[in-house]
């Protein structure tokens, strides 16, 4: 017994040493160290792009708007990586671009989303509500995403509006001063991914105790945010090693995406069950409407109890800890 305790302090200073050098190997090679913020800036511009792609098509469909939205969270978790590489006001402004770009597309998907969770109720549970009964909040979704699609097309909020947004912001992203961002340090990227590791793990203990839409909305944005950054840095990179710290990132990815996945359709569906005190829903009766809802939370309990759990195993670590396996990955790759 006596031997293990004296072994303790041993191994504390070790670990300690190691550490210490794992960060010096990093920082020591200068081109390495920035291939995070290469990736991350790459990703940055390339998600803007890839935004501009999909609202400029001819015929915009609900599938176009989607990937734009999805591309824009990307480019907005890339820009938060390289925060540290521009000041305050740069990253205000560019944020607030992106964010209002995507805020003139989420009537359309929102609208899409709702008949989506509708139409996925119907389909896995045909015999515990009377579906016939329901036509009404039916049709009425399906208008009400024909009108969002039109405001969308037509109101100088819509599709004109972001592109204009993201026309500006792409210039200025490509601006010498801004390329700066290339410069950062992989430690002060892996320390903004440990930040929002360290958001996503408070957020999930709050989901935990509380469990509002709100909060599990304000957890699905921590997750998504992890998810963006981790994988426009690390996924499906050829530079980096195939590795036991590569293959735990994508773990980590992975178990991001699902949780993502799992919150955003319980959140749908919490719109979808609000839908039914509004004018949506006035054309049921009140014993559909309420058998509607009870199928609504059924669902909801299940889908937020799986996010739950899943989210233990993600934020299982300090962040400390947990932002490790990417030092390691860059220690690998420099040397």
């Amino acid at each position: 017994m006596n031997s293990l305790l004296d072994a303790l302090p041993a191994r504390a200073e070790s670990s300690r040493i190691e550490s210490i050098s794992m960060q010096a190997a990093i920082e020591s090679n200068a081109i390495n160290a920035r291939l995070e913020a290469n990736r991350a800036y790459g990703r940055l511009l390339g998600s803007v792009d890839e935004a501009l792609h999909e609202l400029q098509t001819p015929v915009i469909s609900d599938g176009a708007i989607h990937n734009a939205r999805k591309a824009l969270k990307k480019a907005r978790a890339a820009l938060r990586l390289l925060r540290d590489g521009v000041d305050k006001v740069t990253y205000q402004t560019e944020n607030a671009a992106l964010r209002d770009a995507g805020r003139c597309l989420s009537p359309l998907r929102d609208a899409r989303s709702l008949i989506a969770a509708f139409e996925s109720l119907r389909e896995h549970h045909p015999d515990e509500v009377p579906w016939s009964e329901v036509g009404p909040l039916h049709t009425a979704l399906r208008a009400k995403r024909a009108a969002a699609r039109r405001r969308l097309v037509r109101s100088s909020n819509g599709i004109r509006h972001g592109i204009r947004l993201l026309d500006t912001c792409r210039d200025r992203m490509t601006r010498p001063q801004f390329s700066a961002v290339e410069s950062i340090a992989s430690t002060a990227i892996i320390s903004r991914i440990r930040d929002m590791y360290r958001s996503g793990r408070k957020a999930r203990n709050v989901a935990k105790l509380i469990g509002t839409p709100e909060v599990l909305h304000e957890w699905r944005k921590a997750v998504k945010y992890l998810r963006n950054a981790v994988e426009g840095v690390y996924g499906s990179n050829p530079d980096l090693p195939a590795s036991a710290a590569a293959r735990e990132v994508a773990t980590i990815s992975r178990r991001a995406d699902e949780i993502a996945q799992l919150l955003g359709d319980d959140h749908d569906l919490a719109v979808l069950s609000q839908d039914l005190d509004s004018d949506d829903g006035k054309g049921l009766t009140v014993s559909v409407s309420e058998s509607v809802r009870a199928l609504i939370e059924k669902q909801r309990a299940t889908l937020e109890k799986r996010a739950i759990d899943l989210g233990a195993t993600l934020y299982d670590q300090k962040p400390k800890r947990f932002a490790s396996v990417f030092k390691r990955l860059s220690l690998e790759h420099s040397g």
